[in-house]
């Protein structure tokens, strides 16, 4: 469960880079992933508060980027796959 652990903490972080690129659509996915998993539910050794919220504060900083229809469809595509599948991607 570490290795998980660890990927998804990795993963709401490389959210952040893609935002910070313009790239709102795949940061939402991303986020979106991360919060389906169970792992989000656990806390980094590095961090002071849990995976999920670390995931909910980025994706709220992205609330009104996207048109809500697209916001949703990234949302659901991210919900569907696994940290490991979007950390291929």
């Amino acid at each position: 469960m570490g290795l998980a652990r660890e990927m998804a903490g990795m993963m709401t972080k490389v959210a952040g880079v893609r935002a910070a690129m313009g790239k709102i659509e795949d940061a939402v996915e991303i986020l979106a992933c991360v919060l389906a998993d169970s792992s989000s539910g656990q806390q980094l050794v590095t961090e002071s508060v849990l995976i999920s919220q670390m995931a909910e504060e980025a994706l709220s900083k992205l609330e009104g980027e996207l048109d809500p229809d697209v916001r949703a469809a990234a949302y659901a595509r991210g919900e569907a796959k696994s940290v490991e599948v979007a950390a291929k991607d």
